[in-house]
């Protein structure tokens, strides 16, 4: 449509195994713990609820899990400190995935540091959302670009269903699927926002076309 390019410009700057063998967790994190929590999550499939705590005190097996990964305590303690009181976590199976996509244990760690409630997610959930983003990129090195860059986008919603509204919502618009990559590259929270606030974002910018004299927004 004639107003496509404007609201891809305006909405950027608003809304901001392994084939080469089995996997060597241990290469990179060689002293986790086992726990009952962290197995409970990584074979059930089922995360804790992020917005509740499950104790006044730290997981002190969680925490030295996440130092023994390299990730960085001062910055999760700052970011989302809930998170080191969790009873469930799946910080072994989130390094174990993220590994298997080509992420390094640096990044997997810088990941973890910069978007903490990371590891309250399953390991279905979060096979279930990368598969959603692969239907816009590549291949998952560029994933992996993006979660170093800002996990919070891939993180933040747990919703994987509003995710795919969003992805066809979007589309309706008349956004194909080059559109979508750069969208998700440069504003990748668009995908997160719910699809009603989206829509509006849209009317709204429509009116703003029709105002500056653009006839053809539809």
């Amino acid at each position: 449509m004639a107003c496509t390019s404007t609201i891809l410009r305006f909405t950027r700057g608003s809304f901001l195994l392994n084939k080469q063998g089995p996997l060597q967790l241990g290469a990179c994190f060689p002293t986790l713990h086992s726990s009952a929590s962290d197995n409970k999550v990584l074979f059930s499939g089922t995360a804790s609820n992020d917005e509740n705590c499950d104790s006044g005190t730290e997981n002190t097996s969680l925490v030295k899990n996440l130092a023994t990964m390299g990730v960085d305590l001062k910055m999760v303690r700052q970011r989302q400190p809930g998170v080191l009181r969790k009873a469930f976590t799946n910080e072994r199976g989130l390094a174990h995935f993220l590994q298997s996509k080509g992420a390094s244990c640096e990044t997997i760690a810088g990941i973890i540091s910069r978007y903490p409630r990371s590891i309250t997610r399953s390991g279905a959930h979060l096979e279930e959302r990368w598969e959603l983003w692969k239907s816009i990129f590549k291949n998952n090195s560029e994933i992996v670009n993006i979660l170093e860059r800002s996990p919070e986008s891939f993180f933040r919603s747990s919703d994987n269903n509003n995710l795919e509204k969003n992805i066809v919502f979007l589309g309706s618009l008349g956004l194909n699927s080059k559109d979508l990559h750069c969208l998700l590259t440069t504003a990748p929270r668009t995908f997160s926002n719910s699809v009603e606030l989206n829509r509006q974002m849209v009317e709204l910018l429509q009116d703003v076309c029709i105002t500056l004299g653009d006839t053809g927004v539809e």
